[in-house]
C-alpha cells in the first residue's frame, strides 16, 4: 500500500511554484501527466511486474518509487521516459521531471541551506537551475543508468557553488569595537564541502568525490554507480574505503578545516599521486605542509 507523500515543499521558493504546477498536472482521476506502464513494459521488453500495471499518474509513480527504493530497473525506466519527454519539450514534462526529483531536491536544499547566511530560497533556485540546465543540455545521455542521480547532482553542484561563492565574503564585526583582527572564517561546515576540499587539495580524484557523495551522502546504490562508471562493484567499494580513510586522516591532521598555502596543496597533490597508500598506512599527511593553521 502506498504511503502518503511526505515531501515538505517550501512554498516561498521556486519549489513552491513547481509543487503547485505538479499537483495540478497530476491530479486524479484524469491526470495530465501519466505514463502507460503496460506499454513501457511491452516496448522495452521488461520482466512482468517490473512496473505498476496500467496507466499511472506521475504522482502515483513518485509515491510508488519512494515506497520501493530497491526497484532500480523501474526507477531507471520511469526516469528515462520522463527525462526524454522533458528534453524534447513535450508540454508539462519538465514539471514532471522536477516533481519526480522534488524529494531529493528538498533534501539537498536542507543540507546546503543549514547555517547559510543568505536567503535559503536562493539555494532552492540554484538547485532547480542546475537540474534544468542538465536536463536540457545537449550532452544529456539517456542511455546511461541513474539519470535522476546525474540530474540531481548537477543541481547540487550549482547550489553548492552559490554557497561557496557567498561564503567567500565573511561578514566581520565593527572594527571600531574589535581590538584585534581575526582570520577569515573557513566555510567547510558541511560534509560535502569538506570532501570537495579534499579533492581541491589533491587527496581524492574528482571521480572518487562524485562516487563518495552519491553513495555516502546521497544513499545511491553502489552497484548502479559502479555500472554508470564502468567499474566492478568491488573495485568501487575499495576506492570508497580508501577515500574514507584518507578523509578521516586528513580531518585528524586538520587539513580540511585549516588554511593551506599553495605550496602545501602542491605537496599534498604530489604525495597522493606518487603513493596511493600514503594516507592509508598512516603516514602523516601534514608533513611538509607550509602555513597550515587550525
Amino acid at each position: 500500500m502506498l504511503t502518503e507523500p511526505t515531501t515538505t515543499v517550501p512554498h516561498a521558493s521556486a519549489f513552491g511554484a513547481i509543487d503547485t504546477a505538479w499537483r495540478l498536472l497530476t491530479r486524479e482521476p484524469q491526470a495530465a501527466l501519466s505514463l502507460d506502464c503496460d506499454d513501457l513494459t511491452l516496448r522495452l521488453r521488461l520482466p512482468a511486474g517490473s512496473l505498476p500495471a496500467g496507466t499511472r499518474s506521475m504522482q502515483y509513480l513518485r509515491d510508488w518509487m519512494l515506497d520501493n527504493p530497491a526497484a532500480a530497473l523501474a526507477r531507471d525506466v520511469i526516469w528515462r521516459e520522463t527525462a526524454s519527454r522533458a528534453h524534447s519539450n513535450e508540454p508539462g514534462w519538465v514539471i514532471a521531471a522536477l516533481g519526480l526529483a522534488m524529494p531529493a531536491l528538498v533534501r539537498c536544499a536542507g543540507i546546503l541551506s543549514a547555517g547559510y547566511r543568505g536567503d535559503a530560497a536562493d539555494i532552492d533556485g540554484e538547485l532547480v537551475a542546475g537540474f534544468l540546465t542538465a536536463l536540457r543540455g545537449d550532452d544529456l545521455d539517456l542511455s546511461r543508468p541513474v539519470v535522476y542521480a546525474r540530474l540531481c547532482w548537477a543541481g547540487w553542484r550549482a547550489a553548492r557553488d552559490l554557497r561557496l561563492a557567498d561564503e567567500a565574503e565573511v561578514p566581520l564585526p565593527d572594527f571600531d569595537s574589535v581590538a584585534d583582527s581575526r582570520p577569515p572564517e573557513v566555510p567547510w561546515r558541511h560534509v560535502d564541502l569538506l570532501v570537495q576540499r579534499a579533492c581541491d587539495l589533491g587527496l581524492l580524484s574528482a571521480q572518487d568525490i562524485r562516487s563518495w557523495i552519491d553513495i555516502r551522502l546521497g544513499g545511491k546504490t553502489l552497484a548502479l554507480i559502479a555500472q554508470s562508471q564502468g567499474l566492478e562493484p568491488n573495485a568501487l567499494r575499495m576506492r570508497l574505503a580508501r577515500a574514507d580513510r584518507r578523509i578521516a586522516r586528513a580531518l585528524a591532521d586538520g587539513i580540511l578545516t585549516g588554511y593551506a598555502s599553495h605550496q602545501a596543496a602542491a605537496h599534498l597533490a604530489t604525495a597522493a599521486a606518487s603513493s596511493t597508500d600514503a594516507v592509508d598506512h598512516g603516514e602523516t599527511v601534514g608533513e611538509g605542509i607550509v602555513a597550515l593553521a587550525a
